[in-house]
């Protein structure tokens, strides 16, 4: 009997209920290739997207971001949409929290750095948050847009946008970008893992979903309900 492999497939875009768990035959490695056995797969927000027939969000990285700022000394301010999660940047390194559901998030970061602004912002929220974002920098800074989680960006307006505001800079890394070349990629991974493995930065898992309930990990990351990394489990 050949060899399966328990996959989850969408045959039509949707919402979650598209998901489908079947069995699939397990081919053969070709040359130069490996084969490799999932003990657990993360999910991550750009899934919705790709469920959804949308292509235009990265993954997260906060909880992430939080460690690593904190073990080089980088004084980072961390928003959240809840109270909770702003507790738990705090935890992980965040020198400051900030709700911006709760709070002017743009008046805070300038109190926060006596009127100056910040050197580089990192948004993941997209459209709700771009132009907050904007405005909480120093001149000169920089803003990262890596995500959409909110909906797309409207077109900017460099004049309007970027150089009123202080000769700003902005720009949209993609993964395939920064992995395109072997040796850069392998360098990253080095960092990452050298953090991880000196305690720095600790991989929080907050959810496990057996693999056939995935369609329920979708909801509850779409819902937001979930905190540090979810995992599928076969």
């Amino acid at each position: 009997m050949a060899e399966t492999a328990r996959t989850v497939i969408i045959e039509a875009h949707g919402g979650p209920e598209v998901l489908q768990l079947a069995d699939r035959p397990l081919g053969e490695p070709g040359p130069g290739q490996i084969r490799i056995r999932h003990h657990a797969c993360g999910l991550n927000f750009i899934d919705i997207y790709q469920r959804s027939g949308l292509y235009k969000l990265a993954g997260g990285v906060g909880l992430i971001a939080c460690q690593w700022a904190a073990s080089e000394g980088i004084t980072l301010i961390a928003t959240a949409g809840t109270d909770e999660k702003c507790a738990l940047a705090k935890a992980h390194g965040a020198t400051h929290t900030i709700n911006y559901r709760s709070e002017d998030f743009v008046k805070r970061v300038r109190e926060l750095t006596a009127g100056r602004g910040v050197d580089v912002v990192m948004d993941s929220v997209g459209r709700d948050t771009f132009d907050g974002s904007l405005d909480s920098l120093r001149p000169l800074g920089m803003m990262i847009s890596f995500g959409s989680a909110s909906g797309p960006v409207p077109p900017v307006d460099l004049v309007a946008q970027l150089s009123a505001k202080g000769s700003l800079k902005i720009t949209r890394p993609t993964l395939f970008t920064h992995i395109a070349d072997h040796s850069t990629c392998q360098q990253m991974a080095r960092e990452l893992f050298e953090k991880v493995l000196t305690g720095a930065v600790k991989i929080r898992i907050d959810q496990r979903f057996p693999l056939a309930e995935v369609a329920e990990a979708h909801r509850a990351l779409e819902a937001r309900a979930t905190t540090g990394a979810t995992v599928l489990l076969p």
